[in-house]
Order: structure tokens, then sequence, then C-alpha cells
């Protein structure tokens, strides 16, 4: 039987989903869907064909073994496994098997099919088609809102996320920390060593967040060198460890231009609360002026902001 490894009512914040993921979720999922739409096929030329059910087909466990119930048993992202519509999908794909194992013997027996039973199994099909291809569609919108560059979700996936994380705050009292992150000097670094110089800045910069931050934090591009850290269930105070560990690691890289030659980078960082009572907006505003402070007073730092309005190291 299948191990049903979903948690619906885990209070913790979803996953996030990186376009790595989705892409891989998609890899993996693409040939199982496929195997399922050849059996439906296999269950409809028996049904309408009325040709004798294999000894397969009569055995509901060998419908068990299929390439799309391995696909349940060791597709193991947290963002799949935790999808709201997975307990539905894993639910309908077992009324699916008993159903059809069911029609097979009936034919076998030379038994008649009511409306009623074509029904369950009809209505199973739609449900789980329907589930799965929503769950995909999902994985692809991450691939059409990734940043080409860097990997990392666009602004365009980030208002959305950030308006359901607010909403995820409100509802459960626990605490989200947004963060504005802004390259020092990136113009000069443009206008010193050209864009592809800033490119490699901008990939490196990316790949030491989504590599040094929890596995629960998201990585937006905010829009040219400035990117947009989620932190949920974080306080402000308590983001601050995780983004020092950030901003020492970009400290601590070189990215090289030429043989013998390396340029350092460094960032600056704005942290501020992801309020119930704010707007998303206004949310990045606070951000965006502890991101301010952390640029008048020297670069390479960190400043939070704090509902009265003051800027904390």
């Amino acid at each position: 039987m299948l191990n049903l490894a979903f948690h619906w009512n885990d209070p913790r914040p979803p996953p996030p989903l990186t376009p790595v993921e989705a892409e891989l979720i998609i890899k993996r999922a693409e040939p199982a869907f496929d195997a399922h739409q050849r059996w439906v096929r296999a269950v409809y030329a028996v049904l309408i064909c009325r040709v004798s059910p294999t000894k397969v087909q009569l055995d509901q466990q060998r419908h068990f073994e299929s390439i799309l119930t391995q696909w349940f048993f060791c597709e193991t992202s947290e963002h799949v496994r935790r999808h709201p519509l997975y307990p539905a999908l894993v639910q309908n794909h077992r009324q699916l098997i008993a159903t059809a194992t069911a029609l097979f013997s009936a034919i076998e027996q030379n038994k008649e099919i009511t409306s009623d039973h074509f029904e369950v199994f009809s209505s199973a099909l739609d449900h789980f088609n329907r589930d799965f291809e929503a769950i995909m569609a999902e994985m692809r919108d991450m691939l059409r809102s990734a940043d080409p560059l860097t990997g990392v979700c666009t602004r365009f996936a980030m208002l959305p996320r950030l308006e359901q994380e607010r909403d995820r705050v409100r509802r459960t009292g626990q605490p989200c920390s947004i963060c504005m992150v802004d390259l020092d000097h990136f113009k000069m670094i443009n206008d010193t060593h050209g864009h592809p110089v800033g490119d490699m800045v901008l990939q490196t910069a990316a790949g030491h967040m989504l590599g040094n931050l929890r596995p629960y934090d998201q990585v937006y591009r905010y829009g040219g060198e400035e990117f947009l850290l989620m932190l949920p269930n974080t306080h402000p105070n308590a983001a601050l460890p995780v983004v020092e560990r950030l901003r020492r690691r970009i400290n601590d890289t070189s990215v090289r231009v030429t043989d013998g030659v390396s340029i350092r980078a460094t960032a600056s960082f704005g942290i501020a609360a992801l309020h119930p009572d704010w707007s998303v907006h206004e949310a990045i505003g606070m951000a965006d002026k502890a991101l301010y402070a952390a640029k008048v007073q020297g670069r390479n730092r960190i400043r939070v902001w704090d509902r009265q309005g003051e800027y904390q190291t």
C-alpha cells in the first residue's frame, strides 16, 4: 500500500520551491504520468472492446507496483509531499486502482457493469488528473518565473508568496522577517570590469544566498543588484545571525576576473518584520529603510528596522 507521507497539519510554512527543484520534480513526474495515461487507455480498451483482462490487470497488488505508484514512493520533495493537493492525489490513485480492478473482475466474470460503477472510476480519474496537473502547473510557473541569470525567483513570483506568508503570520501568530540585500558599489564593478564580470558577481552572491540560508528560507531577485530574502518563523532579531553568516560568506569570497586578478564584493542588508498589520509593500519599505541606513553608515553591514522606526545593528 502507499505510504501516506504527507503532512497537511504541519504548522511549519511550506518549503520554498526553487527552479532547480521544480525542474527535477517535472523530470521525475512526467514519465510517471505518461505511464498512468497508458494504463488508463488499457482500462478503456478492456471496458469498451470487452477484451479479457490480463492476470496483471486482475491483480490489484500489481497495480500498486506501477511506475506511477513508484513515483509516489520515491518522490521525496517536501514541496510535493506537503502540497495541499497531495493527500487527495494519493486517495484518488487508490480509488482508481480499486475500482479498475473491480471493473476488470466484473468483465472476467461476465457481470454487468453499471453506470454507477463506471462513474466511481471516472470521477476518481478526473479528480486525479486535475490535481496532478495543478501541481505540475505550479512547477512550470516556477520555471517561467525564475531569473535566468541567478536561478532565484523573480519579483513576479515574490509578491504573491509574500502575501501568502503574511496571511500565515496573521493566522498563526508566528513571525516572519524579510531582508533587502544590495551589492555594494555594483555600478563601479560593471563600469570597471564590464557587465560579464558583474553577472559573475550576481551569480556568486545568489549562490551564497541559496547555499547559506536555511532550507525553508526563500531568495528573490528584486531588481538589478538587489535581492529580497524571506525568513519564515523568524523574528527580526533572530534573523540577525542568519543574515550575518551570509554577509560574512559574501565578504570572504573572491570573484576571478582574469588570470591572477580577482575582486571582492560586499553587500548591505536591511531587515524588517513581515508584520500582519502592514501591507507587503509597507514591510518591504521598512526593510528598504533599514538597508538605506546600512548604506549610509558604511556599507557591508546589517541594520534592523523595528516598529519604533529605530535601526539596530
